[in-house]
């Protein structure tokens, strides 16, 4: 490595007179190099055991090796690296233990009896980083170690536990190891030897070198990363590996890790390292949401106990903090556990499985969160004096809350109950934003969605607050027609009240058909509002592709999906609904009543209508509503992939 890339040596000891060479001799380093390998040689008579003081000598050689400009990992140094005792050697030019503080030194056993408070105190000490030449030696001992060609694997696999143990001792108190070090090596092995690294970390000691070493310096980037590289191999389908990943996962669920990592977030005096953890425990979730086997490691919301007090936890501390990044952090990650499972986007470019491992857990916690469901209400409502969102405009972070609030709500095992928490004050708001946020289509999709929801709920108490009591219809209308104000939600205005409309003929008992019939403005808008969305669906060419059929002409922010689409052979995550099917005639499906195709595109698979706004004029009926799966009742519409925002 460090000597001429043709000279072969079966041994590398010298003696602490021949390595004072180095710094005296003018001559080349490999010529006094040879020189002193050779004295080290004589003396040791061709004994196979190297001579009593070889670790000195070891420790001045391996010091000078790793200050070579580039040093080089060849058959010599491999010998040397692997007698008795050399790789502590080599090791403690990465650990750099400072032995003048004597009072920062706890052991392992006492390093675990620590709380994460006092651990966290004994590593924000500040470490010495101002020697040079120490932070060469170990990059140089990094770069070796990370090494690919077989004499690098030769030293790593057979010095493996001997490197672990001493590439933890970097993160101990006392030590001026360099972290981005660390994160490199530790990176490297778990990606070499994923089976071995998650049992020496993870199931050995109550994974004491997780809890004890790795989340109390978490606040550096490369530890972070390395605590992801972990928990996220292997990356191949080797079953073995696949196995012991599970085991891994199961073992860190009952020592509580999900639990562990939720309640560092109360932690206070440390926002820095707070703020770190929130970032780390996003990226899991989102890296676990395409992980087989990622369900074992949150089994903790299962638990009759500690699931419950876990979200109303995150919650508690959503409402503690102040607005901003702090709490907007907060948000994201319960909003990553609420859409953790949810089928992939419809903007992916590849087809992926409908549901990911993680998907009856994100099912459960939307539930668990329905149960505080006016707390989520209650944050929009403190955080604004008045109705009016003009003096504090709706924030991401809010628009985070509120796609929460619509997850939760659509997986409630009681939504009538869950819709009776909803405070009055929220609807106020949640209407007059969307006609305040004129130019947000993020909030408007929301706004849909929440409204559609509702709607399919027909739940009478939020229904007289949301229609009747905020005056929605006439100010969609007055809104709408107003030409002379600048908007960007017409379209869901036009979406909104066909929604009305359909849902009025679809049953003439429901309390949407009485509000719509007995509306006068809504029945003089009504020509108008058909004029208009006819327009959208009127063919105004011949469709000429043979190879598909014509796309529906709108498909609103999340076009519902029949479960005769879910267990369609030829369904997949970039698949979009079309109009009419390979034997349908286009004619057949026009109109924008029941059993058109656009009201078939909006979720109703009524044959006909009953009543209600139904008008005869440029309208045509479809006969047989579209066939839906036997496997569900044909009322029952899955959401759909469509990206939420």
């Amino acid at each position: 490595m460090w000597l001429d890339n043709n000279d072969v040596q079966e041994n590398l000891v010298i003696s602490p007179d021949s390595c004072s060479s180095f710094d005296n001799d003018p001559s080349s380093p490999w010529e006094t190099a040879d020189r002193a390998i050779q004295q080290a040689k004589d003396a040791s008579s061709g004994s196979l055991n190297p001579p009593p003081d070889y670790k000195a000598t070891s420790t001045l050689l391996l010091r000078k090796l790793l200050e070579l400009p580039n040093p080089r990992m060849d058959t010599k140094i491999v010998n040397v690296l692997l007698l008795d005792g050399v790789m502590d050697i080599f090791m403690s030019h990465m650990t750099c233990f400072d032995e003048k503080e004597t009072d920062v030194k706890p052991t392992p056993d006492e390093l675990g009896r620590l709380s994460l408070v006092e651990k966290l105190q004994l590593a924000s000490r500040s470490r010495k980083w101002d020697d040079a030449k120490a932070i060469e030696r170990s990059y140089h001992a990094m770069e070796l170690l990370c090494g690919t060609s077989s004499n690098h694997y030769r030293v790593q696999d057979t010095c493996l536990d001997t490197i672990v143990d001493h590439l933890f001792s970097i993160l101990l108190p006392n030590s001026n190891g360099n972290f981005n070090h660390f994160g490199k090596v530790f990176q490297h092995f778990v990606r070499r030897h994923p089976v071995e690294m998650l049992e020496r970390v993870i199931m050995r000691n109550n994974a004491t070198y997780l809890f004890d070493y790795l989340l109390p310096n978490a606040n550096e980037g490369a530890i972070t990363e390395s605590i992801l590289v972990l928990l996220t191999a292997p990356s191949t389908k080797d079953v073995v590996a696949l196995a012991k990943r599970r085991a891994a996962f199961e073992r860190l669920d009952e020592l509580d890790f999900i639990k562990i990592l939720l309640e560092a977030f109360h932690l206070r005096g440390f926002s820095a390292y707070v703020s770190r953890i929130k970032e780390m425990t996003l990226r899991l979730i989102e890296e676990m949401s395409q992980m087989e086997h990622s369900e074992f490691l949150f089994k903790v919301f299962y638990d009759e106990t500690k699931g419950p007090a876990t979200i109303r936890s995150l919650l508690e501390l959503i409402a503690r903090e102040d607005r901003g990044h702090t709490r907007h952090a907060t948000i994201l990650v319960l909003k990553a556990l609420v859409n953790c499972g949810t089928p992939p986007s419809r903007s992916s470019t590849i087809a992926q499985p409908i549901h990911g491992p993680l998907y009856n857990i994100s099912l459960h916690i939307r539930n668990l969160i329905s149960h505080h469901i006016s707390d989520i209400c209650i944050l929009f409502i403190k955080d604004r004096p008045c109705i009016s969102t003009k003096i504090r405009p709706l924030t991401l972070a809010d628009m985070d809350l509120l796609d929460i609030f619509y997850q939760s709500l659509s997986d409630a095992s009681d939504q009538i109950q869950a819709l009776d928490a909803v405070p009055v004050a929220f609807w106020k708001m949640f209407v007059n934003s969307f006609f305040e946020k004129n130019t947000c289509n993020m909030y408007h999709t929301l706004f849909y969605r929440i409204f559609r929801l509702v709607l399919r709920i027909n739940h009478e108490r939020p229904l007289i607050i949301l229609i009747r009591k905020q005056k929605l219809l006439t100010r969609l209308i007055e809104t709408y027609q107003d030409k002379s104000r600048h908007t960007d939600n017409r379209g869901f205005i036009l979406l909104i009240l066909n929604h009305l409309r359909l849902s009025a003929d679809a049953d003439d008992t429901t309390l949407v058909h009485r509000m719509v019939t007995l509306h006068p403005r809504f029945q003089e808008f009504l020509p108008e509002l058909r004029d208009e969305t006819f327009a959208q669906v009127e063919e105004r060419y011949s469709w000429r592709l043979v190879g598909g059929s014509r796309p529906a002409p709108h498909l609103g922010p999340s076009p519902p999906i029949r479960p005769s689409q879910l267990f369609s052979s030829s369904y997949n995550g970039t698949t979009l609904p079309l109009m009419g099917g390979p034997g349908d005639h286009p004619e057949e499906h026009l109109g924008i009543d029941l059993g058109s195709d656009y009201a078939y595109c909006l979720g109703f698979d009524e044959l006909a209508p009953v009543g209600g706004s139904r008008a005869p004029s440029r309208s045509v009926s479809r006969g047989p509503s579209r066939p839906v799966s036997p496997l569900d009742p044909s009322a029952f519409v899955f959401e759909s992939l469509t990206a939420e925002h």
